[in-house]
């Protein structure tokens, strides 16, 4: 729900002591070390959500409540050097007096690049779920020139904060709250490094078939333990490396939807810190399961071809105050109806309905326990529907050590929805779609090693 910055996505914090052997007889060779952690996460987010009052969409109904309780427990073992295994379970509880909330408050990404049934939903309705999902299931091989993880696991090649071009594997959604643990996918990836400062990338990515439901017109998962087909899937390529102060990049393949190819640096001008992100998309026609009913062709879904690109500066001053502003030409939605658009963000191809983006983040660091933060991104569709904001300010604090406090909000500016004759509802901007929400979010983190 709240766009923040896209630092490391680093899990729950892991304490820096290693299980140490004892040491060898003269002349033998060193034991092997074994380091097992166990841990994990505990949080809830209770929210206030105020709705459109429809048919009324230009007044708010009275204040909804609901809340979403996750608790992850965190597994590493690494036996050896060359091995390492890591699996995370996470077992969501959300409810909310506001029916048909519940899937987007349990924040569950489009099943893209999930080609295992790994999510089951064990009990709920419109106001309730309970949702158990195996977040991370890897075994990481190490050699000399070459490691590969297989499995499902986190994957994102964007430096860029707000938007990303390069990050075609389940990229975080503008109004995500909880950003600290991007979702898995289901990978084989191989990363080679090239001397000290460069280094290639490959990753397999298996994706489920395509299937869209006729009604909702939503993205059904798969049911199966496992599916995949070859035109949803992903297999990616890239190259990185650093000359002087910037890094660079280049990647390409094929992904859902289509053929990629993008390119990225990053670097430091004057005092500025810049960044760049540009890819091109060349569509390809694919076959749906199930097309929805207004469908003229099988390939509704799959937009044609587009670039998209990012331009990003930021500072961050010695008195703690950092800035960032970021700009977003979002190519995927380029002629395209709210519909068409809303669609498109269903089934992950893409984030956004907008087709020109503008995000903006100012952090000040007020005591060393305390962030005082302040988010928004203005979207610009011109051709089909007017512009809309989404404004969200919030406090961190860090309580103790294993404990941070969150309180914040997603306040929307748009144009609302408007009723036409027959008493449809259509909506003319992006975020006048969504409530407004009050949050507070409370973790505790936990570990044994």
């Amino acid at each position: 729900m709240l766009l923040l910055p896209r630092g490391a996505w680093a899990g729950t914090p892991e304490s820096n002591a290693t299980a140490t052997a004892a040491p060898p007889a003269d002349g033998a060779a060193p034991a092997p070390s074994s380091h097992f952690d166990f841990g994990g996460s505990f949080r809830t987010l209770p929210v206030a959500l105020q709705p459109l009052n429809l048919p009324d969409p230009h007044a708010r109904k009275q204040l909804e409540g609901a809340a979403v309780t996750q608790l992850r427990l965190t597994l590493k073992w690494k036996p050896a050097d060359w091995f390492t295994s890591e699996a995370h379970v996470v077992q969501v509880f959300a409810a909310s007096t506001l029916p048909g909330s519940v899937d987007d408050l349990t924040n569950a990404p489009p099943q893209r690049y999930r080609a295992l049934g790994l999510t089951n939903t064990w009990a709920g309705g419109e106001r309730s779920a309970a949702v158990v999902n195996v977040d991370r299931l890897t075994i990481k091989l190490s050699a000399p020139w070459f490691d590969v993880t297989v499995g499902r696991q986190a994957i994102n090649f964007s430096k860029a904060y707000f938007f990303s071009p390069l990050d075609v594997f389940l990229p975080f959604g503008p109004r995500a709250i909880d950003r600290e643990y991007k979702p898995g996918v289901d990978a084989v990836r191989v990363d080679v490094p090239i001397g000290d400062q460069s280094g290639a990338n490959v990753v397999l990515a298996a994706g489920p078939a395509v299937d869209v439901d006729p009604v909702t017109q939503a993205f059904t998962p798969p049911r199966a333990l496992y599916s995949a087909e070859p035109q949803t899937s992903a297999l990616l390529a890239r190259f990185f490396t650093t000359i002087g102060s910037w890094d660079l990049s280049a990647q390409g393949g094929s992904v859902y939807g289509g053929y990629h190819a993008a390119a990225g640096v990053a670097g430091e001008l004057l005092t500025l810190g810049v960044r760049a992100e540009a890819s091109y998309l060349v569509s390809r026609h694919m076959t749906l399961a199930r097309a929805p009913p207004s469908a003229a062709s099988p390939t509704i879904l799959v937009s044609g071809h587009h670039p998209s690109f990012v331009f990003s500066v930021d500072r961050r001053f010695e008195n703690g105050l950092y800035i960032s502003a970021e700009y977003f030409y979002n190519g995927a939605v380029t002629g395209d109806s709210f519909l068409a658009a809303a669609l498109r963000t269903r089934i992950g191809e893409t984030t956004n309905l907008g087709e020109h983006l503008v995000g903006a983040l100012v952090t000040y660091e007020a005591t060393p326990t305390m962030k005082i933060k302040a988010a928004s991104v203005l979207s610009i569709h011109p051709e089909h529907f007017s512009a809309s904001a989404l404004v969200s300010p919030s406090v961190d604090w860090s309580v103790a050590e294993n404990v941070d406090l969150t309180v914040g909000a997603l306040l929307m500016f748009g144009a609302r929805p408007a009723v036409d004759p027959s008493g449809t509802t259509v909506a003319r901007s992006e975020f006048g779609l969504f409530p407004n929400v009050y949050y507070a979010q409370f973790k505790f983190y936990f570990g044994a090693h």
